[in-house]
């Protein structure tokens, strides 16, 4: 695989839509276009909006997802610039596809399209008419045949008001086809250095770790296997939990990608993220 290091220019074009919506759509001149788009133009003090980063890829080009890698690093938010009192969240990811590559190297991507999603809390002190940007420094590595490092400055303007604008479709839709939390028909179970997960009737599982879970040792071989079980080999200190996206198959076709959480030391935040806010 080929590195090499790209600067991408940043075009910017101030959007005004008839619904009232207000943002700055940045665009690269490179494989990768990236959108930062906001929920919601018109916020209201005290509410939240969701903010969406969406990398959108040329044929043959993918982006990397935050998970446990062996060589893609998924895009990095640099910098976040907030207005004083705005609160942001934790980064939610879609669900990305793995992928295997010559060598026995594992990365888990995504291609085409991605959305990531970032809720943001206004304050209740902000004003009706104000108008404040939003704004972030990201970084990413975008991969065909060879690798870029890529980065840009996006950023979105909101206008403070009594009730929020129209929700921007976009993110309504990335919002619906996040994994949702597994239900009771993922049976999972984490003993010393194993894991099993069971799902009865599927007939591939597929388990993709996210950061912050224990290493999965066996994740190239057997993180993936038709039937209802997967047995997953882990690394790492027991203290952490077993976490990722859970894709599940049906008679050869997907039908559902959700989020597993299992084991770790009691009380332990999964996430381990607090909001971050705009400097006062």
């Amino acid at each position: 695989m080929v590195v090499g290091t790209t600067k991408i220019a940043v075009l910017a074009s101030l959007v005004a839509a008839s619904s009232g919506q207000v943002g700055v759509s940045q665009k690269t001149d490179g494989p990768v276009t990236l959108t930062l788009v906001a929920e919601h133009g018109v916020v209201k003090p005290g509410g939240v909006t969701t903010l969406g980063l969406l990398f959108d890829m040329k044929p043959a080009w993918h982006v990397y997802w935050d998970g446990q890698n062996d060589t893609g690093q998924p895009p990095k938010f640099a910098a976040v610039r907030m207005p004083p009192g705005f609160e942001v969240g934790s980064w939610q990811w879609p669900a990305p596809t793995r992928k295997v590559l010559d060598g026995g190297i594992l990365d888990y991507i995504y291609e085409k399209r991605a959305m990531v999603l970032v809720p943001v809390r206004v304050p209740k002190d902000a004003k009706e008419g104000e108008e404040h940007t939003l704004s972030f420094d990201v970084e990413w590595m975008q991969c065909a045949d060879e690798c870029q490092f890529a980065s840009a400055k996006v950023e979105v303007k909101v206008r403070v008001g009594a009730e929020p604008g129209p929700s921007d479709d976009r993110i309504v839709k990335a919002r619906e086809a996040l994994p949702k939390d597994a239900g009771k028909d993922v049976l999972v179970r984490v003993s010393g250095n194993r894991a099993s997960i069971r799902v009865d009737g599927a007939s591939r599982l597929t388990f993709m770790p996210e950061q912050g879970s224990r290493v999965v040792g066996n994740a190239l071989e057997g993180g993936t296997r038709a039937g209802d079980r997967l047995d997953l080999e882990l690394g790492g200190g027991a203290e952490l939990p077993v976490k990722g996206f859970l894709s599940i198959e049906r008679s050869g076709k997907l039908v559902e990608t959700v989020r597993v959480v299992a084991g770790g030391s009691p009380g332990r935040e999964p996430d381990g993220k607090e909001p971050r806010k705009g400097k006062k």
